[in-house]
């Protein structure tokens, strides 16, 4: 019996099937799914830069927090005006809040809402009410004891 020779490629056939296929992939990006790919891709990307946004506040108020917490039980043993205080984080950024009243005295001293509403706003309180009204809650907010200082 003879060997029947092995069957061999049509390299025509592979041409013109790889040159058909060509045209057909170029023709892929006009589908919406693909063609929208850029557009998916941007708003995936915003997406996830919204979500790290997000945890980094979250992460700095817990930190926060954290710090708050302490400074509020150092200011709870404040037993003089004249003592100083541990200064509170802004929840917003984890940082010292600025102009931070130095001794209670010094709260007791704010005469105008320019002094204590960025305090307040810091520590995310409401700045509603007189001047009285806001002080009693920044001297709370702080750790402060309403019977000595």
């Amino acid at each position: 019996m003879e060997n029947p020779q092995p069957l061999q490629p049509d390299f025509a056939v592979i041409s013109q099937s790889l040159r058909q296929l060509g045209e057909q992939v170029v023709l892929i990006e006009n589908t919406p799914a693909f063609g929208d790919a850029a557009t998916i891709l941007r708003d995936l990307r915003d997406g996830f830069r919204a979500v790290n946004e997000r945890l980094d506040r979250i992460d700095n108020h817990q930190k926060a927090e954290t710090v708050n917490n302490t400074a509020r039980l150092q200011n709870s043993c404040v037993n003089r005006p004249d003592q100083p205080l541990a200064v509170l984080h802004s929840y917003s950024s984890n940082t010292p809040i600025p102009n931070f009243p130095e001794t209670s005295a010094v709260i007791a001293r704010f005469s105008r809402g320019v002094e204590i509403n960025p305090i307040l706003r810091g520590l995310e309180l409401s700045v509603a009410g007189d001047l009285d009204e806001r002080k009693q809650r920044l001297r709370l907010a702080i750790g402060l004891h309403e019977r000595a200082v």
